[in-house]
């Protein structure tokens, strides 16, 4: 080879290493840029989790919340509905309970069964307590078929306290005789003012005048 010939192609060789360092640069670069950008991102991600983190929990706390709430409302109101139909439903005694509660207990001479024309299920009422009465063994006189209209005004009863557990009233009286207490009167009210009172609800009970000796009283009023 000349003289010429030799130093071209060193030039050609030259020429081509400084393009491969050049582009062995370049990738050197590009690698660092890339590792200085992962870095970067990594920092980026790490800041943005740690902000993400309390929100999400504060997110999961509200849903939380909502569905505690919407709960309680539901039942709130499936509460207020069971009281309502309570209210304004039919009143139905359990018997077995009723029954129960008079099971060998002391009994009135007679029970009278009395109900107001304003009570729509006065009578239905009144059938209960007569049949379940007298399944039980305790006298019950017959008429309570005929509503008692309206209570005279001479008459004023002695009604104590209402007795009554969680929930509506039964809408029920119980009286005895007005006077002086005897527990052959006191102790067959007692039962029957109980047993209504964990059938039915709330229940008031006391003394009326003109009631014989020895008889019981059920009034039945309209349901508050």
């Amino acid at each position: 080879m000349s003289k010429d010939e030799v130093e071209a192609a060193i030039k050609v060789l030259e020429t081509w290493g400084r393009t491969i360092d050049n582009w062995v640069l370049i990738c050197a670069i590009g690698v660092a840029i890339f590792l200085a950008a992962e870095v970067i991102f990594s920092i980026a991600h790490w800041i943005n989790d740690k902000h993400l983190r309390p929100l999400r929990i504060e997110q999961n706390r509200l849903y939380d919340e909502a569905i505690t709430n919407a709960t309680a409302r539901a039942k709130e109101a499936e509460l207020k509905l069971e009281q309502l139909r309570a209210r304004v439903g039919t009143r139905v005694i359990d018997k077995d309970k009723f029954l129960a509660a008079l099971k060998d207990k002391p009994k009135p001479q007679a029970i009278v069964i009395k109900r107001l024309a304003a009570a729509g299920d006065g009578w239905y009422v009144a059938l209960q307590l007569d049949q379940l009465l007298r399944e039980a063994g305790w006298p019950v006189e017959p008429g309570f078929d005929a509503p008692w209209n309206i209570v005279p005004a001479d008459q004023s009863f002695h009604v104590g306290p209402a007795v009554a557990p969680d929930g509506p009233s039964s809408g029920i009286i119980v009286l005895y005789r007005y006077g002086p207490s005897t527990p052959e009167a006191t102790d067959p009210f007692e039962t029957l003012l109980y047993a209504i009172r964990d059938t039915l609800g709330g229940i008031s009970g006391g003394q009326q005048e003109g009631i014989p000796d020895g008889t019981i009283w059920v009034v039945i009023f309209p349901r508050p």
